[in-house]
């Protein structure tokens, strides 16, 4: 057999490996139910199962359960009373009965045990397999197969009855097991194959319980709202696992590994999804532990939702650039009152944001189209409009998505001799498409969409001094931008998939800085030369909150509160215009966004304009 740390390696892919190091901390855990739990209790009394099961394990390989996080002890092996006791049987039932202590009987043996229940104690419960596994041979389930699913609904009865024990005995953070789907394990299919009696009973009947045992969990968590109930999908994982094969790296799904073994020593159980006719390799179970530790660690998924606000805040930030830049020009236009200009700006951007706290790092790109027009009312008042058009592509640790915008903006610009007030608002709507999040899964990627608007503001003052063909101009501004996302339920991903809560991301920011122009006259044309320098920051230090949770589940919602706001840095850029023709211009510019702890942002625009 392949040693141990080849079936840990499938903590799996990366994404496993990441839940696991911001895990949340539980004082101690208690595991309660059958052989997918059983860490060594049978075989510290029987010495089954035998070699070559790992270590008094039903597999090749630590069972998931041990791999949570806690140092996990066999309750057949101690003596004393202590924390961290793993109280599971192989071939234990969930209803009282059979040759090993069944559920109840593990219940209360953890109750003899005295230790009082911490709201910082983690309790699993897996069972009524093995309730139900003689339905698949069953001559009744032949001849009446609605029995099965009165078994199935006893089975998960008798679970929700402990369940029920542990909340009574002060229980507040439980993970409670569905069952996989019994007709997709060899030992089903050996009845028939796919679509022979083993695997439509073995569905059935693994139906019939999980159904039962979400309603029976629905009602204890309303009546018991202090309590963290997660259920974990089992059949939905199994299912996932045997679809995206491949993908997780196994290479069987229906043959029993141990089956292998006897005919060839080198093979390797890492590539198999079950070790014998019922019972998951090692590789599974650390797959499976993965993905409890992600439920556990909402805080997770949350800090990759958090970037989409910070992403949203970006690409209007983009927008609200193009439009400030065009209006600071105005007041030192000279074109005739009542004389407009349209003009079309193509704006470009790549940046960063930093990782701040739970919220993820960020990479994006973007751009943001600008159509316009604006005109001299009077002598010393400019007024204008834009349609505009977005699009940021974003890419955090876990995931990637994609912002659109549409939207339009207004502005207005006043000048008094050298003093100048420039005043800007806009709206928009929001399209965040191809929402994509790797999982603990192996990896799998969950997906989802949402929309949302953003609206904002600014104000900018300005002072003008003309020096020959150079002018300067410097300034202050305030500007606020408020983006707000609908709340959106991701897909794809059995157990994972969460459900979020809508979000609101704020900038609240100011700037100042200096802008200058050098005009120069060249045969046929005029040249502009513009250059800026500027730093930018948030006036003061606020939070958002970002919730949701487990989709389809019982946990109570996680808030997770990051940084708002769209950060500090200090600009520098130039641009070049050359007026030609008949009152036509183009100009192309760049400027570098210096931020502390990110690398520098790039901005381009390009833009056209002619006047009427």
């Amino acid at each position: 057999m392949k040693p141990l740390h080849s079936a840990l390696f499938s903590l799996l892919l990366g994404a496993a490996t990441v839940a696991m190091a911001q895990n949340r901390t539980f004082t101690s855990q208690y595991s309660f139910g059958d052989s997918l739990s059983d860490s060594g209790n049978l075989f510290a009394l029987t010495r089954q199962p035998p070699a070559p099961y790992f270590n008094g394990r039903f597999s090749s390989g630590p069972v998931w359960v041990e791999q949570l996080g806690q140092q996990i002890a066999p309750a057949a092996t101690v003596s004393a009373a202590r924390g961290n006791l793993n109280f599971a049987y192989g071939g234990a039932t969930a209803a009282p009965g059979g040759q090993v202590p069944s559920l109840g009987l593990q219940v209360a043996a953890y109750r003899l045990q005295g230790l009082p229940a911490r709201s910082t104690d983690l309790f699993t419960v897996m069972a009524g397999a093995n309730d139900l596994l003689g339905a698949l041979t069953s001559p009744a389930a032949a001849t009446n197969p609605a029995s099965l699913d009165v078994s199935g609904v006893a089975a998960a009865q008798a679970v929700i009855t402990n369940v029920q024990a542990l909340v009574g005995l002060g229980a507040k953070n439980i993970v409670v097991g569905g069952l996989p789907n019994i007709g997709m394990t060899p030992r089903a299919l050996a009845q028939g194959g796919p679509a022979g009696p083993g695997a439509t009973f073995g569905q059935r009947v693994s139906a019939a319980f999980n159904n039962e045992l979400q309603s029976r969990l629905q009602a204890i968590a309303a009546a018991a709202p202090d309590v963290n109930l997660l259920y974990l999908d089992l059949q939905g994982v199994l299912e996932q696992t045997i679809a995206n094969a491949s993908a997780l790296g196994f290479t069987n799904t229906t043959t029993p590994f141990i089956n292998v073994l006897a005919q060839n020593s080198a093979a390797n159980p890492d590539n198999y999804v079950f070790f014998d006719d019922i019972h998951p390799t090692g590789r599974t179970h650390a797959l499976l532990a993965a993905v409890v530790l992600e439920q556990l660690n909402p805080e997770i998924p949350l800090g990759f939702a958090a970037t989409q606000g910070s992403a949203a805040l970006a690409l209007t930030a983009l927008g609200a650039g193009a439009v400030d830049a065009r209006a600071a020009q105005l007041p030192f236009s000279n074109r005739a009152v009542r004389r407009g200009d349209v003009y079309v700006t193509f704006n470009y951007a790549d940046g960063v944001r930093g990782q701040e706290g739970r919220r993820e790092r960020m990479a994006y790109d973007g751009f943001v189209t600008t159509a316009g027009i604006d005109w001299r009312v009077t002598e010393g008042m400019f007024a204008g409009i834009a349609a505009q058009g977005g699009r940021l592509s974003a890419t955090a640790r876990r995931g990637s998505f994609e912002v659109s915008d549409g939207g339009g903006r207004v502005y207005g610009v006043w000048r008094g001799g050298p003093v100048s007030l420039l005043l800007d608002g806009g709206y928009g709507v929001l399209r965040l498409n191809d929402i994509r999040r790797s999982t603990a899964f192996g990896g799998l990627a969950t997906n989802g969409k949402t929309s949302g608007t953003h609206w904002g503001a600014g104000v900018k003052a300005q002072w003008g001094a003309e020096l020959g063909a150079a002018s300067v101009r410097p300034w202050f501004g305030l500007r606020t931008e408020r983006v707000t996302l609908d709340g959106y339920r991701e897909r794809d991903v059995a157990a994972l998939a969460m459900d979020y809560s809508e979000q609101e991301a704020r900038s609240s920011s100011g700037a100042v800085g200096v802008d200058m122009s050098l005009m120069s006259r060249l045969s046929a044309a005029t040249a502009r030369l513009d250059f800026r320098a500027a730093w930018h920051g948030e006036l003061g230090s606020g939070t958002r909150n970002v919730a949701g949770r487990l989709a389809g589940n019982f946990t109570r919602p996680t808030t997770l509160a990051v940084e708002d706001g769209d950060g500090d840095g200090f600009e520098l850029g130039g641009a070049a215009t050359l007026f030609f023709a008949k009152n036509w211009g183009a100009s192309v510019g760049y400027t570098a966004d210096i931020r502390s702890s990110e690398r520098v942002a790039h901005k381009g625009t390009i833009s056209l304009q002619t006047g009427f």
